[in-house]
């Protein structure tokens, strides 16, 4: 457990919550806290994307929007010459305030809330993707309940939890999969949306419709938690979220932790991880320190896929339509985007999985099925600064966006970009399943759910 300057404490013989170990999956329904839209109007100025992929510059255009944008409390700004930790007290000061003045607001009764996103995809084609806004029962990873697919960084979660502590207010909710093979839920879900009353809609600045039902019926909630308590979940966005709860909840020791206690649960939007998803790879830049470092660095890695698969050049057009759809492991495909040129490279993962040791355990397994990110991180970016004769890393960043991972290239020779294809949820489902974690930013789900459009105090 982590004490307010970050560092591990002990508390009363490591206390842990007895609820976090339990084997079933449950769910339940909540009070949610929303924005005052009679009082304030419409909800367009006032919504943010989540946290971790609102920029500083994204933060500012947010926060001149409205006064009471979401991203004053969701990302606070320390005022004057005040400390990181003043700007925590700060955000906790704001919500109280705005609770106090009714711009933020309880609505009950308690409910759960079926959940459509509706939007065109980069071929223009109408999406809708459904599932439905729960309060979910937090569970230790090693119940199985509740799984991982990405490995998690001490920053973003002390940076969160720290908010939490000062806020006590969840302001959006984490994505996982439920795996339920029956369809009840599906059908309760889809059921609710055809036969109810919409009870809110907003559209962001992606042009993303988000809509949501209310069902506040116990009987049909029932219906609900009875049909996933045998399923388990698997957190699509939102792990250092979902992490820093339990972590808050163990910081409550001297509480009463009943299964009433909205500590003891996560605002989740859950959706069948059967059904439509939209799944999109983030890509990786290497910056170098040179232009002959980055060229030695290009030379190996182009090596390996000569010996083990394939190199083609080819264009960029080429290059972004290559990289579009998963492959569920038939091949493992990469895009590397030089300066001078752009290189296509293939290779079967059977056969890069011959050059790993036998000790990797279910990581190679991984890599038979064609999860890229961990054949890049795992065996060939070592391999190639390995052959290169590179002691130190280059500097590594990130990209949703392909056209300006190639535009970095562009605009720097120290630069090269790697584009990934999309993993598949036979690969995360595949993950979860054997109990690993992928390197960081292996998946970026998409749309986002907005900060603000539906709240929870805890």
């Amino acid at each position: 457990m982590l004490n307010s300057n970050g560092m591990e404490k002990q508390t009363e013989a490591d206390w842990d919550c007895p609820l976090l170990h339990r084997r079933k999956l449950h769910v339940e329904a909540f009070i949610p806290i929303t924005y005052n839209i009679e009082l304030l109007g419409t909800l367009e100025k006032l919504i943010a994307p989540p946290y971790d992929v609102v920029t500083p510059r994204e933060r500012e255009m947010y926060a001149s929007l409205h006064p009471f944008n979401i991203v004053h409390i969701l990302l606070p700004k320390r005022l004057n010459e005040g400390s990181d930790e003043d700007a925590y007290i700060q955000a906790g000061a704001t919500v109280r305030r705005w609770l106090e003045e009714n711009i933020l607001v309880k609505s009950p009764p308690p409910s759960v809330f079926p959940y459509k996103q509706s939007f065109k995809d980069s071929e223009g084609r109408e999406v809708e993707q459904v599932g439905i806004i729960v309060a979910l029962q937090l569970r230790h990873y090693a119940t199985c309940v509740v799984r991982p697919h990405e490995k998690t960084t001490h920053s973003p979660k002390l940076d969160r939890l720290k908010l939490l502590r000062a806020t006590r207010l969840e302001m959006s909710q984490v994505y996982a999969l439920f795996v339920d093979d029956s369809g009840v839920a599906d059908e309760l879900i889809n059921g609710a949306i055809k036969g109810g009353k919409q009870w809110l809609s907003v559209t962001d600045n992606d042009g993303v419709t988000h809509l949501l039902w209310r069902v506040s019926d116990e009987g049909w909630v029932s219906e609900l938690c009875s049909a996933l308590e045998n399923s388990w979940v698997l957190i699509a966005d939102g792990h250092h979220r979902y992490e820093t709860s339990i972590e808050f909840l163990k910081e409550l020791s001297g509480e009463d932790l009943n299964d009433a206690h909205p500590a003891c649960y996560i605002g989740a939007a859950l959706a069948n991880i059967h059904g439509r998803l939209t799944i999109l790879p983030t890509h990786r830049l290497l910056h170098f320190r040179s232009d002959k470092e980055r060229e030695s660095f290009e030379e190996s890695f182009t090596k390996i896929f000569k010996l083990y698969g394939s190199v083609e050049e080819i264009n960029l057009t080429e290059a972004l339509g290559s990289i579009r759809e998963g492959t569920d492991g038939d091949a493992v495909n990469f895009v590397m985007v030089c300066p001078s040129k752009v290189l296509l490279l293939k290779a079967k993962p059977s056969e890069l999985s011959e050059l790993w040791s036998n000790d990797v355990g279910n990581r190679k397994e991984l890599l038979r099925c064609g999860v890229n990110t961990i054949a890049l991180h795992e065996l060939l970016l070592p391999m190639a600064l390995k052959e290169c004769g590179i002691s130190a890393e280059p500097c590594l960043s990130y990209t949703q966006d392909a056209k300006t991972a190639i535009e970095a290239v562009r605009n720097d020779r120290c630069t090269l970009s790697i584009l990934l294809s999309p993993l598949t949820a036979t690969q995360l489902r595949l993950t979860a399943e054997l109990g690993e974690r992928l390197p960081p930013k292996s998946t970026y789900f998409y749309p986002k759910l907005p900060s603000g459009l539906i709240m929870r105090l805890v």
